[in-house]
């Protein structure tokens, strides 16, 4: 744990030294990877598969957010399956990455979860599509349940960041504005509560939600 740990953090550094312009290697599609090898292949393909993208409301590189979400996993305590699915969990979403490529090359149970995290494009409005999100993750098994957990408080984190420079101008970079977003993650938070309230990670999403969105 403590070296993974350790490749974690020094991929954060460099994430925010790259600023996300380039891969930190290239990853290429291959036969089912050795699982000593998994967590670092899975950091090269969401590092290429984010190439380029930033954190809504500022520069900061997209691929570390993953990075956290993956980092946050691993001092819960996760499984090496749980930890890689936190890295890949947006790329199906937000990249070119498909749930087939993850599969072939991470294995079912990997792959279960990045599908489980994804939030479909529904065609619908914003606020359905949200709807239709949270009411499958309010069903959905632990470890796709932690990933967003992880997801979560790490946008919020980052949120509550941005929000402390910028302002109310923050929530026009976002699809919906704060009345919305609190809505949405006050929601989520509700499903989650399914299976992880009581646990002290379940706790500490709640409270920042409702730091961040207390006038909301």
């Amino acid at each position: 744990m403590q070296r993974t740990l350790e490749l974690l953090n020094q991929c954060l550094d460099a994430s925010l030294l790259e600023q996300g312009k380039k891969p930190l290697v290239m990853a290429e599609p291959c036969q089912l990877v050795d699982r000593h090898y998994a967590i670092e292949f899975a950091i090269a393909v969401a590092w290429r598969a984010h190439a380029g993208q930033v954190r809504k409301g500022g520069n900061v590189p997209y691929i570390s957010h993953p990075l956290t979400v993956a980092k946050m996993l691993l001092e819960a305590g996760c499984s090496q399956e749980v930890v890689v699915a936190g890295l890949l969990h947006d790329t199906v979403e937000d990249t070119a990455t498909t749930l087939e490529y993850i599969r072939y090359t991470f294995g079912e149970a990997v792959s279960t979860i990045v599908a489980g995290c994804t939030e479909l494009h529904c065609g619908l409005s914003w606020e359905e599509c949200k709807r239709q999100h949270i009411a499958r993750i309010e069903t959905a098994c632990w470890n796709v349940q932690m990933v967003t957990y992880a997801d979560k408080l790490h946008n919020v984190r980052s949120m509550a960041s941005q929000y402390a420079q910028m302002g109310e101008s923050f929530w026009q970079h976002f699809a919906r504005g704060r009345q919305e977003q609190a809505w949405y993650y006050r929601s989520m938070s509700l499903a989650l509560g399914r299976q992880l309230q009581g646990l002290p990670l379940y706790e500490t999403l709640s409270a920042e939600i409702e730091e961040l969105f207390a006038h909301a």
